[in-house]
């Protein structure tokens, strides 16, 4: 894993984010996110809007 290469095994960002295929922001994102909550903060979170401004009451 990227963030294991970068934080463990102190590769550089830029060649961990060559190796695994992402972009530079996108590793510093998940490096970032992993250093704030731990491994827990590495779980896909939900893309879906979190406020629906024009939903209809049931």
């Amino acid at each position: 894993m990227l963030v294991c290469r970068v934080l463990d095994e102190g590769w550089p960002l830029s060649q961990a984010c060559r190796q695994f295929g992402v972009t530079r922001p996108t590793g510093r994102k998940w490096v970032q996110r992993a250093l704030s909550e731990g491994i827990l903060g590495m779980r896909e979170l939900s893309r879906a809007p979190k406020l629906v401004p024009r939903r209809t009451p049931h």
